[in-house]
């Protein structure tokens, strides 16, 4: 094998360094530049979409303390609003309630002053009805009477 002979050793170790120079060279030149130019643009794309995307995540963070401050102001505003509702319809009702009461009231006085009307319109045709009675009976005890005399 040509490649283990020693007296070949010096211009293989050459052509080596010269190839590999070569490529080096070539390397450098040409694909390393251009290697750098996309990692460096790379970088740039990436650091733009995360500025931007900070961008965003401080507006959507400011957006949603700011609906959160609107849902308490809403919570706030709806507790207000059924505090006052609960308390007009309690007054309502109180009033409704009174208007009911005094309605019942008046009826009953209205009734109680019929049933008292008519109770003495009866206890006076009895009294009217027992007087004549009382002068049937009497009117007949004495015809009896007399007729026994």
């Amino acid at each position: 094998m040509p490649q283990f002979d020693s007296s070949t050793f010096a211009s293989q170790i050459f052509w080596i360094l010269v190839g590999f120079s070569l490529v080096y060279l070539f390397v450098s030149r040409f694909f390393t530049p251009k290697m750098k130019k996309v990692l460096s643009d790379r970088d740039l794309y990436i650091e733009s979409i995360l500025s931007e995307v900070r961008g965003l995540k401080s507006d959507a963070d400011k957006i949603e303390k700011d609906s959160a401050a609107a849902l308490e102001a809403v919570k706030t505003a709806s507790a207000e609003t059924e505090s006052k509702l609960t308390t007009a319809f309690e007054e309502q009702s109180l009033k409704e309630k009174k208007a009911l009461d005094d309605l019942f009231l008046k009826k009953t006085q209205e009734e109680s002053d019929l049933l008292t009307k008519s109770s003495e319109k009866a206890f006076a045709y009895a009294l009217d009805q027992m007087d004549e009675m009382v002068e049937a009976a009497a009117a007949r005890i004495l015809g009896s009477t007399r007729k026994a005399l």
